[in-house]
């Protein structure tokens, strides 16, 4: 079996111009700690930048396409939700409040079962067996007049 050829310094150097040579001193320039490298560990820096340089390009790549998302969902929702619009006169003013954390069991239990019993009552309600989705309507028309008249207070 023939040897394998080695890369030699003029091939290292005709790589690219940036790559340090082996022999060749690294360090910061300022006359600090500098360094021999070994061809090893010229090869191994070599590599970790090209690496460096596929994640930084493949992390772009994923942030552009996630704008571009963002950007194409707000376009498609625009006049669908007041809050999408980028009219001000429509958008709410006052931000929607935030869920309360439940930290326990016993908590997500007490409130799962009380939850449970109002969905029941509102299944039992006589004009939600007659008309559900006239209700449903009905009752966040209500819930929004509340939350006017509460921002005009």
């Amino acid at each position: 079996m023939p040897k394998s050829h080695k890369p030699g310094r003029a091939l290292l150097a005709s790589r690219s111009a940036t790559k340090p040579v082996f022999g060749e001193t690294a360090g910061d320039g300022a006359g600090g700690n500098k360094k021999v490298l070994s061809k090893g560990q010229l090869k191994k820096a070599a590599k970790r930048k090209e690496w460096e340089a596929k994640m930084k390009r493949v992390e772009e790549s994923l942030m552009l396409k996630q704008f571009r998302g963002l950007k194409g969902l707000k376009q498609g929702m625009e006049g669908a939700l007041p809050e999408a619009s980028s009219d001000p006169a429509v958008r709410p003013a006052k931000q929607p409040e935030k869920a309360k954390v439940v930290k326990s069991n016993a908590q997500k239990t007490a409130i799962a079962a009380t939850e449970k019993q109002h969905f029941q009552l509102v299944l039992q309600h006589p004009q939600f067996q007659a008309k559900p989705s006239e209700t449903i309507k009905e009752h966040l028309l209500n819930v929004l007049a509340m939350a006017q008249k509460e921002e005009g207070v």
